[in-house]
């Protein structure tokens, strides 16, 4: 009479095996061919702007705060001046990674802000974000 034997046989262990692979070669294949990284990268760069226009008008709001407050006595920020205060708005890790530098018109009245390059897909393929005063800060000529 023989004994009944009872776990797993080396047969079953292997088809199981294969099986495990065979779904972890289609997974890889689907993360890598199906642009799961390259959405995640996309992500990443659009909350990256998201950040940047937010330091901007965070940086727009202090400038019109300082024109209001000072009045006659206002002085326009140099392009350089007003990209130092975006990146106080930014974190240490991207700062100088996101905003490359900002150029002022004549007036003090628009700044024209340069992002990096890998933004520049997720801002409709410009690398400038305006801060236009406009109306909202008579042009001092200075």
């Amino acid at each position: 009479m023989m004994k009944e034997q009872k776990g797993i046989t080396l047969v079953a262990l292997i088809i199981t095996i294969i099986v495990m692979l065979i779904l972890v070669a289609v997974t890889i294949s689907i993360a890598l061919n199906g642009g799961i990284f390259d959405q995640a990268r996309r992500s990443t760069r659009a909350t990256q702007l998201a950040q940047v226009k937010e330091a901007v008008a965070l940086a727009k709001a202090e400038v019109l705060s300082d024109y209001y407050e000072k009045g006659a006595a206002y002085v326009p920020r140099t392009g350089a001046q007003f990209t130092n205060l975006i990146k106080q708005y930014l974190d240490e890790d991207s700062e100088n990674l996101l905003v490359i530098s900002s150029a002022a018109n004549s007036a003090g009245t628009k700044y024209t802000v340069t992002i990096s390059d890998t933004l520049k897909e997720v801002n409709n393929n410009s690398n400038t974000i305006d801060a236009d005063f406009g109306s909202e800060v008579v042009a001092t000529g200075n």
